[in-house]
């Protein structure tokens, strides 16, 4: 299965950081549609100078609207965004680009809510459909004239991806074409992958590394399907051009790392990761392929202490820390570190007393031990 670290440069909705979903955290949704060149659904009607009323809402005012909802999304206030997307969509209900901007706002907002518990699943997964009722109108709008329809297509096809509803974005991704719409290609692409369907994957993403040959993440995706597809040497060979475009690219060295060590090289996967910033060191999606490494290399023990130290770190988001806590706390427990194991299991208590997933660990730990061979 795809990891998502692919997209951590392209797909968090908000630049506000969000530990807990394990999804980069460098260019928002709403700034890779705002600079990346795509019109959304037409251009907006020029507001200079006076103009009608509509639904007691001017032009000027609706201009305003939108722009401002564009720029709390690029500087990451999801809140204020969605604030005055819901008063716009209020008094315009009809209008596509105003659904547009509150689809684009919702699925921020989903993106931001902690999916470790399920609470947070569903409240996310919740938004994401909303996000996608509001895109659907200014899509399928765009479809029906001759108006650029790539930034809705995008934003739905992603909308629906939160929302649960994989074959839907898939239909949605793949009515774009590589040579008009390589973004909405490329995702078809990942979308396959998570539909398990690889060779499908490839074909495709081979199409959009033709328009886009100096795109890393095209080639790390690229890689991604051909190990799926059983070809290890391909997908060596796709993430090193990947790392040769974007060596500084964190979410690469992530892919490249996961690469080497499903291809049977743990120790060098490990090091490469070892060897990267430490901001970037900061990030959960390297945190976890540290631990998958560390774990093939088996070092429980050094895979704890990554868990530990990441806990450390976010002692400031308390769903992040709660949630390593606990996986300290278990590997820990697989190292025989009983000691340690108790003292994080102390800390993910004070941290969350009440979530039910301490019990659940509890329990694990309690199996772990029960099975320790005997002398």
């Amino acid at each position: 299965m795809i990891h998502p670290s692919y997209e951590d440069e392209r797909r968090k909705p908000s630049t506000a950081r969000n530990r807990s979903s394990g999804w980069g955290r460098s260019v928002s949704i709403a700034a890779l549609i705002l600079v990346s060149g795509f019109s959304g659904c037409g251009d907006r009607p020029d507001s200079a100078g006076p103009a009608p009323a509509v639904d007691g809402v001017t032009a000027s005012a609706r201009e305003a609207g939108l722009a401002a909802i564009d720029r709390w999304l690029l500087a990451g206030e999801t809140a204020n965004a969605e604030a005055i997307a819901r008063q716009l969509r209020t008094r315009l209900p009809d209008d596509p680009h105003v659904g547009l901007a509150l689809g684009r706002t919702l699925l921020a907002r989903s993106s931001e809510l902690p999916r470790g518990s399920p609470t947070g699943k569903i409240a996310a997964k919740a938004l994401a459909a909303e996000a996608a009722a509001a895109i659907r109108p200014a899509y399928e709008r765009a479809m029906d004239t001759d108006i650029d329809v790539t930034e809705a297509r995008l934003a739905l096809g992603l909308s629906l991806e939160s929302a649960g509803r994989l074959d839907e974005a898939i239909a949605v991704y793949g009515e774009g074409t590589a040579q008009k719409d390589p973004l909405s290609r490329f995702h078809l692409g990942l979308a396959l992958l998570r539909d398990d369907r690889p060779q499908e994957a490839r074909v495709i993403l081979t199409e959009v590394a033709r328009v886009r040959a100096d795109d890393a993440f095209v080639q790390a995706a690229l890689a991604e399907a051909a190990l799926s597809a059983n070809d290890p040497a391909a997908a060596r060979t796709a993430i090193e051009e990947a790392l040769r475009l974007d060596g500084g690219s964190w979410p690469i060295r992530v892919r490249r790392a996961s690469i080497l060590r499903r291809t049977g090289d743990p120790r060098a996967a490990v090091e490469s990761l070892l060897a990267i910033g430490t901001e970037a060191r900061a990030e959960q999606a390297v945190i976890e392929e540290l631990v998958a490494g560390w774990l093939a290399l088996e070092r429980p023990d050094r895979a704890a202490a990554e868990w530990a130290a990441f806990a450390r770190s976010q002692r400031d988001h308390p769903g992040v820390t709660f949630e390593a806590s606990l996986e300290a706390a278990r590997l820990h427990a697989i190292a025989g570190l009983d000691d340690e194991c108790e003292a994080w299991l102390g800390i993910a208590a004070a941290t969350l007393p009440d979530d039910p997933r301490l019990s659940t660990t509890r329990d694990l730990i309690d199996g772990i031990r029960t099975g320790r061979p005997t002398d």
